[in-house]
């Protein structure tokens, strides 16, 4: 997973293509995955009990919640302001156009 996301990273940025956002965003959203999963398998080696104890793990699974939905609060605002410009949003390019 996280070498996936270092894959569209790479490709947002790297060599020519018709699509670096939707490569961009796709990293992003992979890139949080691979957090939650390495927090996941830390957090696997603790009990309950020690986890809620501990004001850092909560802390910890609350940032790692709100960078979950990171990616899906980029897109919506991103759309919401390419609309609210006048512009049409590309799903396939994942960007706006035709902006007047």
């Amino acid at each position: 997973m996280l070498n996936y996301s270092l894959y569209c990273f790479w490709i947002s940025g790297g060599p020519p293509n018709d699509y670096p956002e939707a490569w961009y965003q796709q990293g992003i959203i992979s890139g949080w995955y691979s957090i939650t999963l390495l927090v996941s398998a830390i957090f696997a080696q603790f009990t309950l009990k020690q986890i809620k104890k501990s004001i850092f793990a909560k802390m910890v699974i609350v940032l790692v919640l709100l960078g979950l939905c990171y990616p899906y609060v980029r897109q919506y605002l991103l759309i919401d302001n390419c609309l609210d410009s006048g512009g049409s949003w590309s799903s396939k390019y994942f960007k706006c156009g035709s902006v007047k």
